[in-house]
């Protein structure tokens, strides 16, 4: 948006808002306000703060976003504001977002907060050759950060499983959210007869109506992890999260206008496994102090599967109408069944649940102080709670099969 009011209408202002939204777009994709979101949280609090701050975050989008331009443009309850207006809107926005960005500090004990201050100390100090800034900044961080992220997701198994999951679970996401629009106004006979108004309808329709379920749901998910454990909640909703998805083609048989936020809405729930207990997951099994880099991974991944699904879909859809009228309904069922198989990679963790998990739940109702008796051989438990095994994998088991163990005294809150 400001872009365009800085440079107008014109090639100038298209060249910087593309490369401002393409800049957007790496910062959106990689959770970094989830990231924060993750830092400022109590531990045991962490599993519901995902789920509130999917919940928050569609909300903020309902009420600064989309109700307005419902408000202004279907209802006309308040005059349609001009597009500079709506662009000088949008940057207010982008300045509020900043500056409430700022006022944002880390727990001073936390790792992301050492890690923090030893940068900016870092940065501090001069180095004595320009040459070396230069080769510190550009090439070595860019190449430095490339490696850093596939190494971690080969560093552990839980990784490698929880993101090769997400390939499913995004690729399907991916596909039927590029078709939507298209596929609406197919099997309502609206791409070539329809209406200005009727295709207003079928946007707000789409789009508006989901964020008023989505909100609730994904606190109760946030909820239901904090209770039940991220890990078996993924396995549950993956199943669910398939149906939801195949469920699209129901459009289909009733092709109808009130079917589409019935439709949307299913999409929306079928994206929960992926926005909560999934990234919930790959932020515990990160190493310590690396839990940005570890979503900014998923991040990328999302990225390249989105690219790879626009590239599908681009490619199959037009052979699809050579020998079908309205073939998009298929899609649907065949992204439903690729979500399904995103479970394969997540029954690899059933053979161990994380400790961390139920750890939490006890202190819903239970305040635990581990202590070290000096003449025990019993291992001391890490700060963590978990005998440093953050992973959800094999490695939380010693190698004798059996948790460490350590002693602790519960006293009720």
């Amino acid at each position: 948006a400001w872009a365009l009011v800085i440079f107008g209408f014109n090639a100038r202002g298209l060249l910087a808002t593309s490369a401002a939204s393409l800049l957007s777009s790496v910062a959106c994709s990689s959770d970094a306000m989830l990231v924060l979101t993750n830092d400022v949280t109590l531990e045991e609090d962490r599993a519901m703060a995902f789920g509130l701050f999917q919940g928050f975050t569609c909300l903020i989008v309902f009420l600064l976003c989309g109700l307005p331009v419902l408000l202004a443009t279907m209802l006309e309850a308040i005059p349609n504001p001009s597009v500079t207006a709506w662009l000088w809107y949008q940057v207010v926005l982008s300045a509020l977002y900043f500056l409430v960005v700022m006022t944002v500090r880390l727990p001073a004990g936390s790792v992301e907060g050492a890690i923090e201050r030893q940068a900016v100390d870092e940065e501090s100090q001069v180095p004595e050759k320009a040459e070396e800034v230069l080769k510190v900044t550009l090439a070595g961080r860019i190449a430095q950060a490339a490696r850093s992220s596939f190494d971690l997701a080969f560093q552990s198994n839980s990784l490698r499983m929880l993101y090769l999951s997400s390939i499913f679970i995004f690729f399907s996401g991916d596909v039927v959210f590029d078709l939507g629009s298209q596929y609406f106004r197919d099997e309502l006979d609206l791409t070539e007869k329809g209406t200005l108004q009727q295709q207003e309808l079928v946007s707000v329709l789409s789009s508006l109506t989901p964020l008023v379920f989505v909100v609730p749901a994904t606190a109760f998910i946030g909820f239901l992890a904090q209770r039940i454990g991220s890990l078996r909640l993924l396995k549950v909703m993956i199943p669910f999260s398939a149906a939801m998805t195949a469920f699209g083609a129901s459009l289909a048989l009733m092709p109808q206008y009130w079917m589409i936020p019935v439709v949307c809405v299913a999409q929306n729930f079928a994206a929960l496994a992926g926005n909560v207990p999934l990234k919930y997951l790959v932020a515990e099994s990160a190493p310590e102090g690396r839990v940005g880099e570890a979503l900014g991974t998923l991040g990328m991944v999302g990225m390249a599967v989105s690219f790879l699904a626009n590239g599908v879909v681009a490619a199959s859809t037009p052979v699809m109408y050579k020998f079908m009228t309205k073939p998009l309904w298929i899609f649907y069922l065949v992204a439903g069944a690729l979500t399904l198989l995103g479970g394969l990679p997540i029954s690899k963790l059933s053979s161990v649940e994380s400790k961390l998990e139920p750890a939490r739940r006890r202190a819903v109702s239970t305040k635990t102080v581990s202590i070290c008796l000096p003449d025990s051989e019993i291992p001391c438990a890490s700060p963590r709670g978990d005998d440093s095994n953050a992973d959800l994998g094999d490695d939380a088991i010693d190698p004798g099969g059996e948790p460490n163990e350590s002693v602790e005294w519960a006293a009720t809150q």
